[in-house]
C-alpha cells in the first residue's frame, strides 16, 4: 500500500469559539494533515529533507506498521549546512509545513524506536521539534529572523524520553517531564496541542498510552505561549543533537499522523 500524504486546506470562520480564542480566528486558516506510513519506500513532498545523503533511510527493519519505517543516523562528522545561515549542526531531520497554525487546536501521533545499542550521552538530543519560522506577512524573513528554542520538542537522554518546551516564554527549552522506555521497543507518542500567542496555549501529552504531561503525570493539561508569530510552527522528525557529540546513533521512526481528533492519529 503506497503511503500517502493527506493535504487537507481549511478556510474556516471559527463561527462560535470562545472568546478567548476569537482574535487567532481574524485570518482564514490553512493548514496541512499529516498521514505518512513510509510504505511508498520514498520521500516525497510536502516533507523536505535536512540531511546528507545517506544519513536518512526507509528501511524494512521491524516497522511499527507494516513493512517499512524510515531510519535517521548521525555519525561523528554528521554536520548538515543550513542554505540560508551557513551553520553546521549536527542533525537528519525531515520537515514538513503548514502543520501548526496559529488559533487551532491539532493532534499528533508518531512512534519511534531507540535502538539497543544506541549510544547515551548526557549532552542535548532532539528526537522531534516543532519549529518557529518568519511571519513574513510582516516583513520577516530567514536572512533577518532571530533564533529561538523551539516552543515545543521531544527530547532524548539517558534511556528518557522527555517532554520540552519554551517556559517561561524566550528563557530556552525547559524539560517538564520525562518518561524512561526501554531501548529497542517502539514508544507511541500523542500530542494534543492548542497553538497560540497567548498564555491560552496549551499541550496534553501521552506516551504508550499514559499521560506524560508534567513531571508527576497527574496535570493533563499545560498552558504556555507555544508561537513566536502568527506564522505559526513546522514539524521537524529525526535526529538533532549538539554538535558535541562524536558517537554514531540511529533512530526510527514510524505512522506520523496529525488530526482534529484523538482517534485520527491513533487509528
Amino acid at each position: 500500500m503506497r503511503a500517502t500524504i493527506l493535504v487537507v486546506f481549511f478556510v474556516l470562520a471559527l463561527v462560535g469559539c470562545d472568546k478567548s480564542k476569537e482574535e487567532d480566528s481574524v485570518k482564514p486558516i490553512d493548514y496541512v494533515l499529516i498521514s505518512t506510513d513510509f510504505e511508498s519506500q520514498e520521500l516525497f513532498p510536502p516533507w523536505e529533507q535536512q540531511y546528507n545523503t545517506g544519513s536518512f533511510a526507509v528501511v524494512a527493519e521491524n516497522p511499527r506498521k507494516g513493512n517499512y519505517c524510515a531510519k535517521f543516523t548521525i555519525d561523528s562528522a554528521e554536520f548538515w549546512t543550513s542554505p540560508y545561515s551557513g551553520i553546521q549542526s549536527a542533525r537528519s531531520e525531515i520537515q514538513i509545513f503548514k502543520v501548526a497554525p496559529a488559533g487551532k487546536e491539532i493532534y499528533y501521533g508518531w512512534s519511534i524506536k531507540i535502538p539497543s545499542d544506541y549510544i547515551e550521552s548526557s549532552d542535548w538530543q532532539v528526537i522531534g521539534q516543532f519549529h518557529d519560522q518568519p511571519d513574513f506577512d510582516n516583513g520577516e524573513s530567514w536572512q533577518n529572523y532571530p533564533a529561538h528554542s523551539p516552543p515545543v520538542s521531544m527530547t532524548y537522554k539517558n534511556g528518557k524520553i522527555g517532554l520540552t518546551v519554551n517556559v517561561p516564554f524566550g528563557t530556552g527549552a525547559q524539560v517538564i517531564s520525562e518518561r524512561e522506555i526501554t531501548k529497542g521497543l517502539w514508544n507511541d507518542i500523542i500530542l494534543r496541542i492548542y497553538w497560540s500567542t497567548q498564555s491560552d496555549g496549551y499541550i496534553e501529552a501521552w506516551i504508550n498510552n499514559s499521560s506524560m504531561t508534567d513531571a508527576t503525570g497527574q496535570t493533563t493539561r499545560y498552558y504556555f505561549r507555544n508561537l513566536y508569530n502568527n506564522a505559526g510552527n513546522y514539524l521537524k522528525i529525526g535526529l538533532y543533537r549538539s554538535n558535541d557529540i562524536t558517537t554514531t546513533n540511529t533512530v526510527y521512526y514510524d505512522e506520523i499522523k496529525s488530526g482534529l481528533t484523538f482517534d485520527d492519529v491513533t487509528k
